[in-house]
């Protein structure tokens, strides 16, 4: 209950109240209910992998979940009420702000960017801002999502670095490599293979068996390559005019590559 009263003095003297009492349990539980689903909405929000911000349209910090918060070395609760100024740090603030504005201006935007954690070093993130609209269409704040991928960019060019190793080795060992895709379409080329046909090696990819070998070779050329598309591994020599129109013997071994 919720009551009100007011004392009110009689001639004779006496006092008398009068109250107002109104029943709320209805709001009390639908307060507490508020409270519940935001405790566990809080919850979920901290155990995902993922770090989860709200700022307002004066860039001010009205929600941040812990991953976010820790990341900046801020307390969950502290980061509440400042600004994105403060909580992402000089270095940041500049590039920060100006994805901000876009996001308040009603733009959806996605980017990568080096952002300092709080120990210092240099992490690598990935960073999602969506405007919230009222139910008018007007903007009232921006969510932001960012997740560190450091690791994964990492293995990126880890993996890079071994595929320039792979290439570098590939393009000076004395044999012709390629690779073709089901559709006879050149998916890898090493340099000799290339230069065979006096083809630029950065422009064969892509280009179509006919397109690499010639019309003089292509149906032979299909047939043999056939076989492999079907499992099989086909050896054969045969004469193939180069670019130039020179005529040379090649020994071949087409091998399926299985999955």
């Amino acid at each position: 209950l919720r009551g009100q009263s007011r004392p009110r003095r009689e001639p004779d003297g006496a006092t008398v109240w009068h109250g107002v009492f109104v029943d709320i349990t209805a709001r009390k539980r639908a307060e507490e209910s508020l409270r519940s689903s935001e405790r566990e909405l809080r919850l979920i929000t901290d155990n995902v992998p993922a770090m989860i911000a709200r700022f307002d349209k004066n860039l001010l910090c009205r929600y941040a979940n812990r991953r976010y918060a820790e990341f900046f070395g801020l307390d969950p609760l502290r980061a509440l009420g400042m600004s994105l100024r403060q909580v992402v740090g000089e270095e940041s603030y500049a590039h920060a702000l100006e994805w901000a504005r876009r996001a308040l201006a009603g733009a959806t935007v996605r980017y990568e960017a080096q952002r300092p954690s709080r120990d210092g070093a240099s992490r690598q993130v990935e960073v999602v801002l969506a405007p919230n609209r009222t139910a008018s269409g007007e903007v009232a704040d921006w969510f932001g999502l960012m997740n560190d991928i450091s690791e994964r960019k990492l293995a990126e060019e880890a993996l890079h670095a071994r595929e320039r190793d792979l290439r570098l080795v590939a393009d000076n060992v004395p044999v012709m490599i390629a690779r073709y895709g089901n559709d006879y379409v050149c998916r890898y080329a090493n340099r000799h293979y290339a230069e065979f046909f006096e083809i630029d090696p950065a422009r064969v990819t892509g280009m179509t068996l006919r397109e690499v070998v010639g019309e003089a070779c292509y149906a032979h050329a299909l047939d043999k390559t056939r076989l492999a598309a079907s499992g099989q591994t086909v050896r054969y020599q045969a004469l193939r005019p180069n670019r130039s129109g020179e005529t040379r013997y090649v020994e071949a071994v087409i091998t399926p590559d299985r999955d």
